[in-house]
């Protein structure tokens, strides 16, 4: 049976937006009113490219994972551990929703609604375009030495409609990441959509 904060923690865990904007509204680990657009099923060819880096000074075990609609954790990849200072890219759905980046694979998936230093990212569709909605998060109880900075890419080039985010534990501005889920009052500035199509991802951790 899941506790009151597991219960919350999923439902607040699907990534999906129907709005146009840099500032839009989906559910994730963050209080958000979600509207969806999307399915959370993807061909093995319909993916996008995730290149993770771990600059922390430690080997980390990074897994990918999903939240369903029906308030499932899903590992959606093998685990996947990169020593201090290496690189390692990975293929990730590009039409499903409720999708994360996770630097604790080692936790096992149930362990996975724990506070920690997260990419999450999601499907998203409006008025004839489509890409990928994304954030950081870091919420209070998160590893207090851990980071993560996400760069976009659009065929290989920086894209200023796909900013970059940089989130620190005690050094991120509420536009680069979530750390408190009463950051919806201001309009979840944090929340930020890429409608580029498939654009690429560069995740570091320990940025």
């Amino acid at each position: 049976m899941y506790t009151t904060y597991y219960l919350l923690s999923a439902l607040l865990a699907l990534t999906a937006t129907a709005s146009p904007v840099a500032n839009y509204h989906h559910k994730h680990m963050h209080a958000h009113a979600p509207r969806s657009t999307s399915s959370s099923s993807s061909s093995s060819s319909d993916t996008f490219s995730i290149e993770i880096c771990n600059q922390c000074p430690s080997t980390k075990h990074f897994g990918l994972y999903q939240i369903t609609s029906a308030f499932q954790m899903l590992e959606r990849m093998n685990p996947l551990s990169l020593p201090s200072n290496t690189t390692k890219s990975i293929s990730a759905p590009f039409k499903d929703t409720g999708m994360r980046l996770s630097a604790h694979a080692e936790w096992g998936t149930a362990k996975q609604w724990d506070h920690q230093a997260l990419f999450e990212f999601g499907y998203s569709e409006y008025d004839g375009l489509a890409g990928t909605a994304y954030d950081v998060s870091i919420m209070d109880g998160s590893d207090n030495d851990v980071g993560v900075a996400v760069y976009p890419t659009v065929d290989g080039e920086a894209c200023n409609e796909c900013p970059s985010k940089t989130c620190s534990p005690g050094n991120c501005a509420a536009s680069q990441g979530w750390t408190q889920p009463d950051q919806e009052t201001n309009g979840s500035p944090a929340d930020t959509v890429c409608y580029k199509g498939k654009a690429a991802f560069k995740v570091v951790f320990c940025p």
